[in-house]
């Protein structure tokens, strides 16, 4: 596994019900003369991306969430750093090494869907897996628009088409 880009998004979904929505949150705002922040939604948002390249034998089927425990998980991470996006066996992981002294507890384990892996890591924050060869002719704002119809599927249910708008600064 590879890291491809890291990148924030805009989107806002094509079709009369998303500039209906919008207007009305404006007009909202403006009659009860304050600001509101609209979180991500099925019409548009903000979405901060990471995306990883799999070779063909990685298949990511699971997400585990880990709490490692004491000051000595800061200290050996600061000595030995991170390989984020190391692909070996458990065992043989930098990962392991690194931190094979240090109290752990598992906190949760979910499972990643298999026709587009995407972990969805906060309300307005993903990491996608996506395959080289079917990714190397795009550019970015193709593939933004990918992920973001993904997105809004998974979180909301809805399929969509959107405008985007791609940010080039990244947020990792």
């Amino acid at each position: 596994m590879r890291h491809l880009d890291d990148f924030t998004v805009d989107y806002f979904a094509v079709g009369e019900d998303s500039q209906r929505f919008l207007d009305m949150m404006r007009e909202f705002e403006k009659r009860e003369k304050k600001t509101f922040s609209i979180a991500n939604n099925v019409y548009f948002g903000r979405l901060h991306v990471g995306v990883y390249i799999v070779e063909e034998e990685e298949n990511p089927a699971l997400v585990l969430w880990m709490v490692l425990h004491g000051e000595e998980s800061v200290d050996a991470m600061l000595e030995n750093g991170m390989n984020f996006g190391q692909t070996a066996r458990f065992e043989e992981l930098d990962l392991v090494r690194t931190f094979k002294n240090v109290k752990a507890s598992l906190v949760s384990a979910d499972q990643i869907d298999s026709d587009f892996p995407m972990i969805i890591t906060g309300p307005d924050s993903v990491i996608c897996f996506v395959d080289f060869e079917e990714v190397k002719a795009l550019n970015r704002d193709e593939l933004s628009k990918i992920i973001v119809r993904e997105y809004v599927k998974k979180l909301f249910g809805v399929e969509k088409d959107f405008t985007i708008r791609t940010d080039d600064m990244s947020i990792f």
